[in-house]
């Protein structure tokens, strides 16, 4: 049973027109505002929910960003609506109607949406790796058929330890494997700005002179000029740096690979691989800074 909006006796919700005044659908407005109510608190209940996975998911940033759907949320809901509306009037002299709260909440939250990416695009969308720090596209070129793993675990088979700096295709990945055997210090790194390809291996040693001499590091620096890749030839390759041991900045290029050896002291030796030329699934696209020595 209702009351009738027009003589207030009781009528059913159901009548067509009340048996008093002749009043049509005398539970139009009930049936309205009850329809208005279970819509109130579902699309709250939902602005909840969005709410609390911006304040979660984003960090600082989301906890900006949760504002929107937790009023929408408390707008939306009749029992908490009413009290916003009640302080409003109090305090404004202005209140909205159940229809009204909900196209303003739907309004808000879509304005919301437009202006902010949703959780899952700002925490898990990379930027397009062709873009820079400056807006710059820049080229980087890697050695044809050689990955960081053949170059790690063949040096972890050798006894060395390996240390990882992943820091993503903006600044570059890092893999150094370190060794220290008989007064010499050995260190081979690796450095690409993609994880499946290579653009320069440095292998560097270190001597105690009072023990040993630089000379002893040969095999070292002979067995990281034939990591295998594309057109490499290990053996030609081995034998420039037998020959060139002690010449610093000589350089020669093997199979679109640049070797250069440095000789600054008779105490350090280090060989840097880099490629000159790119072939087919060589040159890709990518955005940071290339390391040079």
């Amino acid at each position: 049973m209702i009351e009738c909006r027009v003589c207030k006796n009781k009528v059913s919700q159901l009548a067509k027109s009340c048996p008093h005044c002749g009043r049509p659908e005398p539970g139009k407005k009930e049936r309205e505002e009850r329809q208005i109510r279970i819509l109130g608190n579902l699309f709250g209940c939902s602005m909840c929910l969005i709410g609390l996975i911006y304040f979660f998911e984003e960090g600082a940033r989301g906890v900006i960003a949760s504002i929107v759907p937790f009023y929408c949320a408390l707008l939306a809901i009749p029992r908490t609506g009413r009290i916003i509306n009640k302080f409003t009037e109090q305090k404004y002299k202005f209140s909205i109607s159940g229809k009204s709260k909900l196209i303003v909440c739907i309004l808000l939250f879509a304005i919301t949406v437009k202006i902010h990416p949703s959780p899952d695009s700002s925490t898990k969308t990379n930027p397009p790796p062709e873009a820079t720090k400056q807006g710059r596209t820049t080229e980087f070129t890697y050695i044809d058929g050689l990955m960081p793993v053949d170059v790690y675990l063949n040096m972890e088979k050798r006894g060395f330890r390996t240390e990882k700096n992943l820091m993503g295709s903006e600044d570059g990945n890092l893999w150094t494997n370190k060794k220290e055997e008989s007064g010499i210090e050995y260190e081979v790194t690796t450095f690409s700005h993609n994880a499946h390809g290579v653009e320069n291996v440095r292998a560097t040693a270190w001597v105690d002179m009072v023990n040993k001499r630089i000379e002893a590091a040969i095999p070292f620096f002979k067995f990281a000029a034939s990591f295998p890749y594309e057109k490499s030839e290990p053996e030609k390759a081995q034998k420039w740096v037998e020959g060139n041991f002690n010449k610093n900045g000589a350089t020669t290029a093997i199979g679109g690979v640049r070797f250069t050896m440095r000789a600054p002291s008779e105490m350090m030796r280090m060989l840097q691989i880099e490629a000159i030329q790119a072939g087919v699934a060589g040159r890709i696209k990518g955005s940071g800074s290339f390391h040079k020595p």
